[in-house]
């Protein structure tokens, strides 16, 4: 067999290990344990821990997770002011009753500290709180 004829034949699986990998990123992007991710992408939970470990696969998932953040966080941004404003608005009208606007309140000053913590927190899979009890992520058979 030359040289082109073993990569012709290499090249398809390697593409699909590729293809399968990049669905497992997006499945633990969207799911809350491992085995869940592991589900959405049809792959078997012991080969998502496996390619978990692997260095390339972690590096591409970081990239991803602060895309996805930031896609997320940005939309967020986009209709936060429009959020605000209904709150403020809640906190304001002196006819809303006294739990509503106080719940407003509230809510404005537990939503500026969690946005102070979103701010000064990295985006890795560590700081899941479902991710962390292990290094590839939390078994859902507890």
């Amino acid at each position: 067999m030359t040289t082109a004829n073993m990569n012709e034949s290499v090249r398809p699986s390697r593409l699909s290990k590729v293809r399968r990998q990049d669905e497992a990123i997006l499945a633990l992007l969207q799911n809350s344990t491992l085995e869940k991710a592991a589900e959405a992408a049809k792959v078997h939970p012991a080969t998502l821990r496996r390619w978990w470990k692997d260095a390339d696969f972690r590096s591409k998932y970081e990239e991803a997770a602060k895309g996805y953040h930031a896609h997320a966080i940005g939309r967020m941004q986009s209709n936060s002011q429009a959020a605000v404003a209904t709150v403020m608005r809640l906190m304001a009208n002196q006819a809303t009753s006294d739990s509503v606007r106080l719940q407003a309140a509230k809510y404005l000053l537990d939503s500026g500290k969690r946005w102070d913590r979103a701010a000064s927190s990295p985006n890795t899979l560590e700081s899941r709180p479902e991710y962390r009890e292990s290094p590839a992520g939390r078994s859902s058979s507890r």
